[in-house]
């Protein structure tokens, strides 16, 4: 019996619970920043299908091409424009955080993270610390839930992806700037390259208790991504893709160093990011099949997106290539095949 009782308290010592976000887990879309301007539809459109969590993205990069600004002055209006977009999500009880992916100081110094200078230029680097500084002053005394700063960090080197040597420095020190104005809200952390899961294996949790560890998932690559960009093959799912049968079963392996980095330390895990284009055969498949995943784990998960500068993962249009090549969108709102997936998994969350 004495067996027995000390058994019963190690495991109640040693077997640590989650420690997560309240109301966790948080289960919504992407919409980017400036659609407040080119498409206002896009934030009514989840006020009123009452979508609890929202991940507001600030591109700067964009907007700075289309309105021939500094990084600064980009920043300044996305802020603006984010703010405009998280009172109304919060007057409809909606809640949202903000991410950014990309930091250049203009159109032509710090624009590609993927090249070493990006790196190792104390302009860049700096420009990377003022812009979160002013991000979380400004959103400060606001109820947003946090922040996803590079969400995906990668430097490639000889044609290969890799981790920036100094990213989990980089790090430390967004937190510690972070954590100078506001303690109470949650930083988004993911691995290089890309934010990828499969690099979980050499993470380490940051001593900080309100960290969220994240990953976007769009693997495989040439499924997901196909017909854009060099992507010009098409690929149905589940099936063969390259040399590798792509099923749940394998979306669950690819995931799995971010499972067993979960069953190790007790940290709350997000995907921040999936999609996979409209015209992909089998691609509402492949979606429902990583969201069952993403549950079964309690993982918070944000759908990329609705309300897109690129229609073809806007979950507000059906999409098919007509026979020339040529995509073709239709807007058919909640009645599109992709929302009505993702509803299915959306009502499933609790506030």
């Amino acid at each position: 019996m004495k067996i027995f009782i000390l058994c019963m308290m190690a495991i109640f010592l040693y077997a640590k619970p989650v420690v997560s976000p309240e109301n966790w887990s948080w289960r919504g879309v992407d919409i980017m920043a400036y659609t407040i301007k080119t498409d206002p539809q896009a934030v009514k459109f989840i006020t009123d299908n009452k979508i609890n969590y929202v991940r507001i993205h600030i591109f700067k990069k964009k907007v700075m091409e289309k309105f021939n600004l500094n990084g600064n002055q980009a920043l300044d209006l996305n802020l603006k424009w984010a703010k405009e977009i998280y009172k109304k999500l919060d007057k409809a009880g909606i809640k949202s955080f903000i991410t950014i992916a990309d930091f250049p100081v203009s159109l032509t110094t710090c624009i590609n993270k993927r090249k070493t200078v990006y790196w190792q230029n104390s302009v860049c680097i700096n420009q990377i610390y003022s812009d979160v500084q002013k991000t979380v002053e400004y959103f400060k005394d606001t109820n947003l839930l946090g922040y996803e700063f590079l969400g995906e960090p990668v430097v490639v080197k000889h044609g290969k992806s890799l981790q920036p040597e100094n990213w989990n420095q980089i790090f430390k020190n967004i937190i510690k700037i972070t954590r100078k104005v506001d303690k109470n809200k949650w930083l988004f952390y993911s691995p290089g390259p890309w934010g990828l899961p499969i690099d979980y294996d050499k993470v380490v949790p940051f001593d900080d208790n309100k960290i969220i560890y994240n990953a976007h998932m769009y693997m495989p690559h040439s499924f997901t991504h196909q017909l854009i960009g060099k992507n010009k093959i098409r690929h149905a799912y589940p099936g063969r893709i390259g040399l590798t049968y792509w099923d749940k079963q394998k979306l669950e392996s690819m995931l799995k160093p971010l499972i067993d980095f979960q069953e190790k330390y007790h940290k709350p895990v997000c995907i921040s990011e999936f999609s996979a284009a409209l015209w992909a055969e089998g691609a509402n498949k492949y979606l429902s099949d990583l969201i069952e995943i993403f549950n079964e784990y309690n993982w918070g998960w944000f759908y990329f997106n609705i309300g897109s500068y690129f229609k073809g993962w806007d979950a507000r249009y059906d999409a098919y290539i007509d026979q020339k090549g040529n995509k073709k969108y239709i807007y058919n709102g909640i009645n599109s095949k992709r929302f009505q997936m993702l509803k299915v998994y959306l009502q499933v969350d609790k506030r």
